[in-house]
C-alpha cells in the first residue's frame, strides 16, 4: 500500500497502530478528520513523503517523527488543539514544506 487517504472521517478518533507496519506507504492523508486526537508511531514509514494532518481540530500532539527519512511535506493548517511540536522535527533533514498556517499559539511562542 503506498497511500492511505481517510481525509474527511470526522468520526475518526485514532487510527489502527498497525499504520506503522505499511512500509511502502509515500501519502498518509487525515485531513479533516476532526475528531482524530493522536496518531500511533510512525517510525516504521521510512518511504512516507506527505502526512498531511490539516484541520485534524482535536489532534493534541505528535508521536516523535524519527524514522521519517523520505517525508518532504507537513500540514499541520489548522491543527487548532495542538499545543507542541516534536524535537524530532528539527532533524526531517528532507522536509521542504511545513504548514503551520492558523497555529495561532505558534505566534505567541516566537
Amino acid at each position: 500500500l503506498e497511500e492511505l487517504d481517510t481525509g474527511g472521517c470526522p468520526n475518526l478518533v485514532s487510527p489502527l497502530p498497525a499504520v506503522k507496519d505499511l512500509v511502502r506507504l509515500r501519502n498518509l492523508n487525515f485531513y479533516g478528520c476532526e475528531a482524530l486526537r493522536e496518531l500511533p508511531e510512525l517510525d516504521g514509514l521510512s518511504s512516507l513523503q506527505t502526512l498531511n494532518l490539516a484541520k485534524c481540530r482535536s489532534l493534541i500532539s505528535l508521536p516523535e517523527l524519527n524514522g521519517l527519512e523520505a517525508l518532504r511535506t507537513l500540514s499541520l493548517r489548522s491543527c487548532t488543539s495542538l499545543t507542541s511540536l516534536p524535537a524530532s522535527l528539527c532533524s526531517l533533514t528532507s522536509l521542504h514544506t511545513l504548514d503551520l498556517s492558523f497555529l495561532l499559539w505558534l505566534l505567541v511562542r516566537m
